[in-house]
């Protein structure tokens, strides 16, 4: 039953990587419209510091999604006696 857990965290983890994909297809065309502006180097270095963040971020969810999904956990234990 635990694999059922571990499909719907990989799921969710899909989801939101494609969701931060196009966030980044997003911006960088955006970088690009504003690239006459000559302030390139400056909204990369800004954009970089914001993808950092980004990923600090997802990583803390991933690391609450696998407690959230342990195999001994409340949801985990819930989702078992459901199926």
């Amino acid at each position: 039953m635990h694999q059922v857990s571990q499909k719907f965290a990989t799921k969710v983890a899909f989801e939101m990587a494609l969701e931060l994909k196009d966030l980044q297809v997003a911006k960088i065309e955006s970088v690009l419209k504003q690239e006459k502006d000559g302030k390139l180097i400056d909204i990369f270095q800004r954009m970089l510091h914001e993808e950092a963040h980004h990923l600090d971020v997802l990583n803390q969810t991933f690391a609450k999604l696998g407690s959230f999904c342990h195999p001994k956990s409340k949801f985990t234990q819930t989702l078992n006696k459901g199926l």
